[in-house]
């Protein structure tokens, strides 16, 4: 009697979990294996079991965000491993002890088995932003709403509690950029002195160069982020954006922008508003006016409304043979 109405339930149930999922990937927010590699995934799954059943005990060290193992710094995998294989022993004579004495005690097998399946969306295997467990990334949230300061002090007690955790490093650095301060290339060259294989901090680093200098500087980390990720098409655009129109002429180089964006539109399926109004900035400045006016009409019609003023001012001056200048 009670089995049917639970059964359309767990179907609502399934419906709501695949609707948040994505929502969360639609807004960038879900984390890729790219990113986030099973490995590291897996890591953090085993030490997070048991990290919340310590916190469940002995409710101490807590904070407002918790980071991801992935964007520790290499140091701190290293020792993530360590805490992964006995947390992985641990768990597993746990769920030995638990079947063993399952005859005699059920209770026992429905109480483990029920904490690990409901920390499942909790525990990092499926990463939506970069917090490793439950708590509210309210630095982050603070930065969306418009409020910098209230972000940079939920940012900075962040990094005093994991001075080793670098991509908050790199949202802090954000917020410094959005403010006009150059404390930001402090922030975004520290994430890469924690990890210089991490592609989005060279990124971040390099468009913040962009506005500050040196050139020289972001040219070199907009190449790097792209040798570490190929497949990300932002870096290939901002990379056409400082050859295309840097302030300094030494820094332009206009074939290779081309190369570039035609790169990031075939990442993209040449559908990106954004992109194609970089490809024909990039057509603009090596006086091929015809593919620079093609391709940003298509921008033009690509793109939403409000962005359509700005993007045909441009059309305009290729349309006179004028290259972009920003």
């Amino acid at each position: 009697m009670v089995a049917g109405p639970k059964e359309p339930t767990r179907w609502v149930y399934l419906g709501l979990t695949l609707l948040v999922a994505l929502a969360q990937r639609n807004a960038g927010s879900l984390g890729t294996l790219e990113n986030i590699p099973f490995s590291a995934r897996t890591a953090n799954e085993l030490v997070a079991y048991v990290a919340y059943f310590g916190k469940m005990i002995w409710p101490a060290q807590l904070a407002c965000f918790y980071p991801h193992a992935a964007y520790l710094s290499q140091a701190a995998l290293a020792s993530l491993v360590e805490a992964a294989v006995a947390a992985g022993l641990l768990l597993a004579l746990v769920t030995c002890l638990v079947t063993y004495f399952a005859w005699r005690r059920p209770y026992l097998v429905l109480g483990w088995f029920w904490y690990v399946g409901t920390l499942v969306p909790v525990i990092g295997l499926v990463t939506v932003g970069t917090s490793s467990m439950a708590d509210a990334n309210r630095g982050i949230a603070h930065r969306h709403l418009g409020k910098p300061e209230l972000a940079l002090a939920d940012l900075g007690r962040a990094i005093e509690k994991k001075p080793d955790y670098l991509d908050v490093y790199s949202k802090r650095g954000f917020v410094y950029a959005q403010l006009g301060q150059y404390k930001s290339l402090a922030d975004f060259t520290q994430a890469i002195e924690l990890r210089p294989d991490y592609p989005d901090a060279h990124s971040s680093r390099g468009i913040s160069c962009v506005h500050t200098g040196p050139f020289e500087l972001a040219l070199a980390d907009f190449t790097r982020s792209i040798e570490l990720n190929p497949d990300n098409p932002q870096p290939y655009n901002n990379l056409v954006r400082l050859l295309a129109t840097c302030p300094d002429s030494e820094y332009r180089d206009s074939k290779p922008a081309v190369a570039a964006a035609r790169r990031a539109c075939e990442l993209l399926g040449w559908i990106d508003f954004n992109i194609l109004d970089t490809l024909a900035t990039a057509y603009a400045q090596t006086g091929q006016f015809a593919e620079a006016v093609a391709w940003q009409t298509k921008a033009v019609e690509l793109a939403p409304t409000g962005a359509r003023d700005q993007l045909r001012q441009r059309l305009q001056r290729y349309e006179e043979w004028v290259p972009n200048q920003n």
